[in-house]
């Protein structure tokens, strides 16, 4: 059986191998390497920016896919919503509305259409992950803004930070950056939910 750049003699018996990372096995007669990728997790959302302050949740249309080369391809996702502004901030003087994530879940995912008036804009930061039956595990990120206002400055601004995000988590494990918090945990508070 050819595993790897070296093979192995030949067995009567056919056992399936899976090792989670690259390991190299020294013995006799040859030397192998055999190895499991974690799988391949894409995202994406059909909607990347919601409106300043309506306060509704809106469905981003969040898309996944994951493939595992030659192993069976993961099926369930679990999906994290983080972001810059906390489900409980209020966005203006005595308006809160919370939680600002709902039904957290791939094709039903509804995000808050609002941001702190005094900000900068709000970002959604959107982490995708699915495990393969090795218990290897994959990820994706992707984002969803409400930029402060509809000019293109603060447009550009918001998918800057966005990108910023995206690129932080890529090179962490799908962890956030400082000063993000966990969106959909907070309490049911207002008529909008």
């Amino acid at each position: 059986m050819a595993l790897g750049s070296a093979t192995r003699p030949a067995s009567p018996y056919r056992l399936p191998i899976r090792i989670r990372r690259t390991t190299t096995i020294i013995g006799s007669p040859a030397t192998f390497t055999a190895s499991n990728p974690v799988p391949v997790v894409s995202a994406s959302v059909a909607l990347s920016s919601l409106a300043q302050n309506n306060h509704e949740l809106v469905n981003v249309g969040l898309v996944a896919m994951a493939s595992d080369g030659a192993c069976p391809t993961p099926t369930t996702f679990s999906v994290q919503v983080f972001g810059d502004e906390d489900d409980q901030i209020p966005t203006d003087q005595n308006e809160v509305y919370s939680p600002d994530a709902r039904d957290i879940s791939i094709g039903i995912l509804r995000l808050r259409a609002e941001r702190v008036s005094s900000g900068d804009g709000r970002v959604y930061l959107i982490v995708v992950k699915a495990t393969d039956a090795a218990g290897g595990a994959g990820f994706a990120t992707t984002a969803v803004v409400a930029p402060k206002s509809t000019s293109a400055a603060n447009v550009a601004s918001a998918n800057n930070q966005a990108a910023a995000a995206v690129a932080f988590a890529n090179a962490n494990n799908g962890n956030p950056p400082t000063g993000y918090f966990v969106i959909g945990d907070g309490p049911v508070i207002g008529q909008k939910q």
